[in-house]
């Protein structure tokens, strides 16, 4: 995926509140573990995706490359956490 799918994806997450940025440095994005939010985000892809907002992508790619911008979230952040 490009980069543009990639951060309109990660924008989409985070409007959902199913990522968050580190409250500490802010460098890194956490899960949210909220189980409202991960559908929301598939559904503002998808919106999107109809939209045309992603080119030539398919709806499958879409909704994988989203699955990779939610799974790469961390539950503690790697600067800031304790060993």
């Amino acid at each position: 995926m490009s980069g543009y799918v990639h951060e309109t994806l990660e924008q989409f997450a985070r409007a959902t509140q199913a990522v968050i940025p580190c409250e500490c440095c802010g460098h890194f994005l956490l899960s949210a573990e909220n189980k409202n939010a991960a559908p929301a985000a598939y559904a503002m892809a998808d919106s999107a995706w109809k939209r045309g907002a992603f080119g030539g992508a398919s709806l499958e790619e879409i909704r994988v490359a989203m699955k990779g911008v939610l799974r790469k979230a961390y539950y503690l952040c790697p600067s800031c956490s304790p060993d």
